[in-house]
């Protein structure tokens, strides 16, 4: 299980807080599969990303890196390989993902991602990315885009950026 605690700016500043990152845009989107289907659709997580880079007035090269959610399944892995490779050039944009550490989370798996972002984005990781060997510097992350992939075909993105 994973939490997140989502406010308002000036809800934070008011009581202290010191924000870890803030919610830059989202975006969401539905392609009809059957139910079950594991694979999902490319064009699905295309639509989602997209949504979330134009919610956020951004394009893809303005996002630092990607928080995946591959879970080593060839069929998932493939559709967001080939979903992202659509929106990003992956040889500047890394993808990183935390279940190699945490394993797959099933529904908590992109609140896991978002909050592994956040504290990315904080520095309270900083030299470490929580997964395999990379050459990323979480020190030198700006904009992360966090997606998902639920059951059925729906698609989640969301672009969190370090408060500065």
């Amino acid at each position: 299980s994973v939490s997140l605690v989502l406010e308002t700016a000036d809800s934070a500043a008011a009581r202290g807080a010191v924000p870890y990152c803030r919610v830059r845009g989202y975006g969401m989107a539905h392609s009809d599969v059957p139910f079950g289907t594991v694979g999902g659709s490319s064009e699905g997580l295309v639509k989602a990303v997209r949504a979330a880079l134009a919610d956020a007035e951004l394009t893809a090269a303005d996002i630092d890196g990607i928080l995946g959610f591959a879970n080593g399944m060839t069929e998932v892995d493939s559709q967001e390989t080939a979903g992202l490779s659509a929106v990003f050039d992956l040889s500047r944009v890394p993808v990183l993902s935390v279940k190699q550490r945490t394993g797959e989370g099933r529904a908590a798996s992109a609140a896991l991602a978002l909050a592994h972002g956040a504290f990315l984005l904080h520095g309270d990781l900083a030299g470490k990315t929580g997964m395999v060997q990379t050459s990323v510097s979480a020190g030198s992350l700006r904009r992360l885009l966090a997606v998902s992939f639920a059951a059925g075909g729906s698609y989640t993105a969301v672009v969190i950026e370090k408060v500065l």
